[in-house]
């Protein structure tokens, strides 16, 4: 869902008369939603939610160092030399290519890292606000990976649902 919106912006921004040199300050353009009206507990989160736009509210018990993820990956064909791609990659599922359109070769084909564009993740650990959990009730966390401009939900229970 972000990605639609990172897209639709783009195309106002940077195609808009208002803004003709944007492009040369940026390249991208991403949306930031701030103050979502619903404000869900992290004890309430499930799968459902996974994908979707939520706001919770806690404290941050664990993160990791920040990660390179490949976001747009050109490969080298390792047969005749030919650079392939751009390839758009998902958090989902890795694209690559599977025939050289220059030689008709199944591959190898080798990432060309100069070429291909990365962003930055982390993850980090969300833990419910102590003054939100009940007494006696075990303390919820989830694990949420952080893309540079936006929280990418990737909720996954590590304590077992009541």
């Amino acid at each position: 869902m972000c990605r639609i919106f990172d897209e639709v912006a783009a195309e106002l921004v940077l195609s808009s008369e208002h803004f003709p040199s944007y492009k040369n300050i940026m390249p991208e353009v991403h949306v930031r939603i701030v103050d979502l009206p619903i404000l869900d507990s992290i004890q309430v989160l499930r799968r459902i939610h996974q994908n979707k736009l939520v706001r919770a509210c806690g404290v941050v018990t664990r993160r990791s160092g920040t990660y390179p993820q490949l976001k747009l990956a050109k490969f080298t064909c390792l047969s005749c030399q030919a650079l392939l791609g751009p390839f758009i990659q998902s958090s989902e599922e890795e694209a690559t290519p599977s025939l050289c359109p220059f030689c008709r070769s199944n591959g190898p084909f080798h990432l060309h890292h100069e070429e291909s564009h990365f962003r930055n993740y982390q993850r980090i650990a969300l833990q419910e606000l102590p003054g939100w959990v009940e007494r006696y009730a075990t303390v919820t966390h989830h694990e949420v990976r952080r893309c540079p401009t936006r929280a990418c939900s990737e909720n996954q229970r590590s304590s077992p649902p009541r």
